[in-house]
């Protein structure tokens, strides 16, 4: 697996089905995959980590905050 990190942005690419774990800095409200909203990542509440399943090809994942 390939990973590229920019900002509140993850751009991926892998042969095979993956979890990702990203560390966000702040709290993040809504998590796109290419482009369309997803529901099916996981917050560790004591360390912040986000961890989702990505299928096996290219694609991008956005983090977009939490309002304050």
């Amino acid at each position: 697996m390939t990973v590229l990190v920019e900002n509140n942005t993850a751009s991926y690419s892998t042969s095979q089905p993956a979890t990702l774990n990203i560390m966000p800095v702040g709290k993040i409200r809504t998590v796109y995959m290419n482009g369309e909203k997803i529901t099916n990542w996981k917050k560790d509440e004591e360390t912040g980590l986000i961890s989702l399943k990505i299928p096996a090809a290219e694609g991008k994942i956005e983090l977009k905050p939490a309002s304050n």
